[in-house]
């Protein structure tokens, strides 16, 4: 399974997985999704969990799962993280990019499964 995560202002606050199966975590709830029926060429339409669906996009080319999740973040300009495979997620680390050209107002944060995370500009995402 290959996983790439969005930043965004709402969603989970953060992802555990079981093979196929995708949990999403907020404020102590959990939604499972799970995508072991899915063919080469299938896209998967997410039903919503709290206010959002937690995943964006699911998608499986050449035998492989390829899911757009979500970051929470607030202050300062980010972008979508590159993929990777999900084996390597840490659900306490930061998977999505501050553009660290860009000032902003406030300290950059984002949501991990310890809470907010303020992210200095001379940390590295992801």
């Amino acid at each position: 399974m290959k996983i790439r995560f969005l930043a965004v202002g709402v969603g989970p606050d953060y992802y555990s997985f079981d093979d196929d199966k995708v949990i999403a975590h907020k404020n102590g709830k959990q939604s499972a999704y799970d995508f072991s029926e899915m063919e080469d060429g299938d896209i998967a339409t997410i039903g919503v969990f709290g206010d959002r669906a937690p995943i964006r996009r699911a998608e499986k080319t050449g035998g492989v799962l390829h899911l757009h999740l979500l970051q929470v973040v607030d202050a300062g300009f980010w972008t979508a993280g590159d993929w990777f495979n999900v084996s390597e997620y840490n659900p306490e680390g930061v998977h999505v990019k501050l553009i660290k050209t860009k000032k902003s107002h406030g300290v950059p944060t984002a949501m991990t499964k310890l809470g907010v995370k303020p992210i200095s500009t001379d940390e590295g995402c992801q």
